[in-house]
């Protein structure tokens, strides 16, 4: 698994270090959002932690950008913010964030990140062969990166005629496609 941490604090980068080296979990820190989009522009992750006060930018925009330009992605961001504010949660949540911690309660953050990680193990075991058809790229994409993240082995087709010869070659343990009613 990897991690991009998303902090100008070098303590709680080391924090963070401490409790993704635990889970063996591989991490990129950056210190500003601009870096952060750079390197989800290069790198794939599996989690991403990000304080709400950048040095470029809020935690929030951070957010906003991401989700703009990887909407694909269904990366957990995990705001963690030193104020108290409930405008803040709820400012935090709307932006994208999937959960918001503050930063006084590292056990917290902690424990999550472990229950994240037994949910992924989780996912990880499951397998078998899906025969996809779909012919928007788009869909299809986002669709067979989170199956094969899932530990599943996708035979996709943009047509029913190609899937329907592919069925009739191989094992498939599920087929997945979708009905457009006219």
């Amino acid at each position: 698994m990897k991690a991009l941490v998303v902090e100008p604090s070098k303590v709680y980068r080391q924090m963070y270090q401490a409790m993704l080296e635990t889970h063996q979990i591989e991490v990129i820190f950056t210190s500003t959002g601009s870096e952060a989009l750079q390197q989800l522009e290069k790198n794939r992750f599996d989690i991403i932690y990000a304080a709400l006060h950048l040095n470029d930018m809020k935690g929030t925009a951070f957010c906003e950008a991401f989700h703009e330009r990887f909407e694909q992605y269904q990366t957990p961001i995990i705001m963690v913010t030193s104020d108290n504010d409930p405008a803040i949660t709820a400012e935090a949540l709307a932006s994208g964030a999937t959960e918001i911690f503050h930063k006084n309660n590292f056990a917290d953050i902690s424990n999550y990140l472990a229950t994240f990680v037994d949910r992924v193990a989780q996912q990880n075991k499951l397998c078998g062969n899906i025969l996809y058809m779909e012919d928007s790229a788009a869909i299809a994409q986002h669709m067979i990166y989170t199956l094969e993240e899932m530990g599943f082995t996708i035979s996709h087709h943009t047509t029913a005629e190609e899937g329907l010869s592919a069925l009739a070659e191989g094992r498939f343990d599920l087929v997945l496609t979708y009905w457009k009613e006219k």
